[in-house]
Parts: structure tokens; C-alpha cells; sequence
């Protein structure tokens, strides 16, 4: 097996730098606004705007940015063709949704699934249910883990130390007024999670949304997990108690087809 040179030439250190600036480039287009100027990325990136132009003409001429009308930059059609592909190929996507399409017609409510990536959720499925209001139904959202039933039901698959330096090390800025920040109450509620194998919560992601949310139990510890949104109003702990239960059962049997086919 060959060992990496312990001193990289000038040449390759200069391409891994300016790799790391296209992705970072592409990375702030994605979870930010409809568009970015140039200053606004120069300011954002800390690349020198010299840099900056040859890095954004490259990325406008394979496709992956593309200029606005107003002047600024956004993501072109080639990020949404990688995204999508990548989904294509996780054996774990392919077989939950068809887990997510029984819980959606069982429940009626929307059901999604999403995993755990650092200290936030990214959203893989959705199955959109009758009431599609105010749902957070968005492919590739990425939502903070401590603000979100799918995140919290994955810190609890995880040490108390290793969840907790998750939480303390997050931006909890509140997403709404309900959401809990506070590292002692945040704790509590993966507590509870850990517990009774299933989180839940009202209105901290979305102020009229509640959710309820299951690990799925293919890896130890679980990174992915589905959930059910439902309106706030419709959201007792008797219901989330049955939801759950609807969960688990779907989270169990989609489990048991991944291990059988080697997935970890």
C-alpha cells in the first residue's frame, strides 16, 4: 500500500487550496440566499478577489454556477444532476422510501428522512402527506440537529459526552420562538429520546409544525432517521406515542433489508 508524501510539492498544495475554495464557494451558494455577489463571497470566503474571479469563471463554465440577472452568482443545474445522483446510489434512500410511503399512507401526515452529517440534519426523502402546509419538506435542507426531532433522535444513538459536545459547539441560534437552546433542556430531551426510543417536538423548527422522529437502526450508532410532520394542533403524547410506534415498526423492517443486504 503506498503511504502519502510527507512533504507535498508546492504544485499539489496549491491544488488541494484551491479545491477547498470551490467547495467552500459552492457550499455558501447552496445553504445561503437566491444569489451571492462577488464582494459578498469575497467577504464570505476570505478568497482574494482575484482568486475569486478565476474560481467563479471556472465553475460558470462547467456549469455548476451560473450568473443572475442581478448580477450575482447562484448554483447551475450540474449541482442539482451530482445531488441527485448521489441519492440514486445509496442503497439506504432507495430502500426507506418505500418504508416512508407505507408510514405516510398509515399516518397520513408527511414523513421524511434524514441524516446526520457534523452537527446538522440533511433531509434524503420526503413523502409529502394530504396537508402539505407549512411542512419542511425541502430536498437537501440541512437543518441544526439540536433544533429538530430527526437530530435529537440521532444525538441520543450517541455517548452523553459526544451529544453534548454536539450541542455545546452548535450555532443555537432559535429557529422560532419554541425552539430550546439551552444545553441543559437540550440534553433533557435527548435524555428522553435515549430512553424511550423516539423524540419529539412542537413547533422548535417550525412554529406550527410538530414532529416525531425514530433512528433507523441499520448502523451502530444509527446516522439516519425518519420522522412524521404533523400540525401542532394534532400533536398530543397520545399521538406521538402512536406515530412513533407506526415508526418503529417501518424503521425495524427497513433495518432488517439493509443488514441482509450488507449495508453498514
Amino acid at each position: 500500500m503506498s503511504t502519502p508524501a510527507k512533504n507535498p510539492t508546492p504544485a499539489s498544495t496549491t491544488s488541494v487550496k484551491s479545491a477547498d475554495r470551490v467547495l467552500q464557494i459552492l457550499e455558501i451558494l447552496a445553504g445561503g440566499p437566491a444569489e451571492f455577489t462577488a464582494s459578498q463571497l469575497a467577504t464570505r470566503t476570505g478568497i482574494p478577489r482575484s482568486s475569486l474571479h478565476g474560481l467563479l469563471q471556472t465553475l460558470l463554465n462547467r456549469s455548476w454556477v451560473e450568473e443572475t440577472p442581478g448580477g450575482g452568482y447562484a448554483l447551475a443545474p450540474t449541482a442539482l444532476t451530482v445531488g441527485v445522483s448521489y441519492l440514486d446510489h445509496d442503497r439506504a434512500v432507495s430502500r426507506a422510501t418505500t418504508a416512508l410511503e407505507r408510514a405516510r399512507d398509515r399516518l397520513g401526515h408527511t414523513v421524511n428522512l434524514a441524516r446526520l452529517i457534523d452537527r446538522d440534519v440533511v433531509y434524503l426523502a420526503i413523502r409529502e402527506g394530504p396537508d402539505r402546509r407549512n411542512m419542511p419538506s425541502r430536498l437537501g435542507r440541512r437543518v441544526p440537529a439540536f433544533a429538530t426531532a430527526l437530530g435529537q433522535v440521532l444525538l441520543a444513538e450517541l455517548g452523553v459526552d459526544e451529544a453534548q459536545n454536539i450541542v455545546e459547539h452548535s450555532r443555537r441560534a432559535p429557529l422560532t420562538p419554541h425552539t430550546t437552546t439551552e444545553v441543559d433542556a437540550l440534553m433533557a430531551q435527548i435524555s428522553f429520546a435515549r430512553e424511550h426510543g423516539y423524540s419529539a417536538e412542537r413547533g422548535q423548527t417550525l412554529s406550527d409544525v410538530a414532529c416525531v422522529a425514530v433512528a433507523l437502526p441499520y448502523r451502530m450508532p444509527a446516522t439516519d432517521a425518519i420522522s412524521c410532520s404533523m400540525p401542532i394542533g394534532e400533536a398530543s403524547e397520545e399521538t406521538f406515542a402512536e406515530v412513533a410506534k407506526v415508526l418503529q415498526e417501518e424503521a425495524t423492517n427497513v433495518a432488517r433489508e439493509l443488514r441482509q443486504l450488507g449495508v453498514r
